[in-house]
């Protein structure tokens, strides 16, 4: 379909609504980090001066052994991802170029907008020879077990700070349960994947897992933001701050999905609010904002060095 002259011009970065969704993303990035401060007892205003940076005492080979840990989490998600695209008809990807695109892509993460990420590893594995419908698709599903996943893990620690009550908690527990049924066994997922491809005309292209690989890749994911928690606690003993491994898990898997749904890039400001929010109740508040701000450099250079990594890969095999 080929837009008219109207559309290109209406869709530019100049263009007024953008930088008006812009600005209103931002505002309210500002207002739910705000919040969820003031729920764990800061002020926005004060936030940085509250924190004491002479706690401190960083450990070498526990922040190299997080950081080494964290490519093992993008490269797990890498393998789910290449392993989920096979069921829906796809050819094999090897790890290494599986990683190098879900690396790149994740840059999508910082772009307004949630369809740069899936959308751009979709553009890559097209590259690669992928046909871009099965890459896409693979990559929306797995997403939406991801998000899942980070949900069912990080609910613990919601609980755990006391931001759900027991009874509550436990009934939001089974209705998690039964959609994930319904989702998975039932054949619930299916049935909306076979309904959007048809919608969108490329229901040939694409052969639906069924109901046990989409069961085994929630696992993976599970495993996955497991593996997650492992750096992030490295990391946080690593930086000489006492955290127990549960808490580590459950409260950064739980941060991740607050600010995906936020719908601010990258969860900037909401991701932080809610890791500060999670483990205030066992580390206090100021120590949780000081992690939650060193997580955040943290998680940012081992993505961009990953994206560089990645890019000199795919353009050396684009080359070869």
């Amino acid at each position: 379909m080929t837009l008219s002259g109207e559309g290109r011009a209406g869709s530019g970065p100049g263009n007024p609504r953008r930088w008006g969704v812009a600005v209103v993303k931002v505002a309210i990035a500002i207002a739910l980090t705000w919040l969820i401060l003031r729920a764990a007892g800061l002020r926005l205003a004060e936030a940085g001066s509250s924190v004491d940076w002479t706690l401190l005492r960083p450990n070498i080979p526990l922040l190299l052994l997080s950081v080494g840990a964290l490519f093992a989490a993008f490269a797990l998600q890498a393998r789910l991802w290449a392993w989920l695209l096979t069921h829906f008809g796809g050819p094999p990807v090897r790890l290494a170029a599986a990683t190098a695109m879900i690396l790149v892509a994740n840059m999508g993460r910082y772009i307004p907008g949630k369809v740069f990420q899936l959308a751009g590893l979709a553009l890559l594995a097209k590259r690669e020879g992928v046909s871009g419908v099965q890459a896409g698709v693979a990559a929306v599903t797995g997403q939406v077990l991801n998000l899942l996943a980070a949900a069912l893990v990080g609910g613990w620690a919601a609980l755990a700070a006391g931001l759900i009550s027991k009874g509550i908690g436990l009934a939001a527990g089974l209705a998690v349960v039964f959609a994930v049924a319904v989702l998975v066994g039932a054949g619930g997922a299916e049935r909306v994947l076979r309904w959007l491809l048809r919608r969108s005309g490329h229901d040939a292209e694409v052969a639906l897992p069924g109901w046990g690989v989409l069961g085994l890749c929630l696992a993976g994911y599970v495993l996955g933001w497991a593996v997650y928690g492992l750096a992030f606690f490295w990391l946080a003993r690593g930086a000489g701050l006492d955290i127990p491994l549960a808490s580590a898990i459950t409260a950064f898997s739980g941060a991740y999905f607050v600010g995906y749904i936020s719908l601010v890039p990258g969860g900037i400001g909401v991701r932080e609010g809610g890791l500060t929010l999670l483990l205030a109740p066992v580390l206090g508040p100021q120590v949780s904002l000081m992690l939650a701000g060193l997580q955040r450099v943290w998680i940012t250079v081992g993505e961009l060095l990953g994206a560089v990594g990645g890019a000199v890969l795919l353009k050396t095999r684009e080359r070869a």
